[in-house]
């Protein structure tokens, strides 16, 4: 799964377009998903990622549950 979002700021008067994108495994039992935030200074005809970030689920050991950290 990908989810996208578009965001449009000035930034030192310039405009400053930001996709974020989330991958998420569709696999359930997947333990991990990945987040990556990019950004464009000329209305999206390139990007540059500036921020990735991977989660991973990790086991409660007190009832077996799994949570996000």
């Amino acid at each position: 799964m990908q989810i996208r979002s578009q965001h449009k700021e000035r930034q030192r008067r310039l405009p400053i377009r930001h996709t974020i994108v989330f991958l998420a495994a569709l696999i359930l039992s997947s333990p991990t998903c990945r987040f990556e935030q990019s950004f464009s200074d000329n209305g999206g005809k390139t990007r540059e990622v500036n921020w990735i970030a991977m989660d991973t689920r990790t086991a409660n050991e007190s009832d077996g549950a799994s949570h996000q950290r």
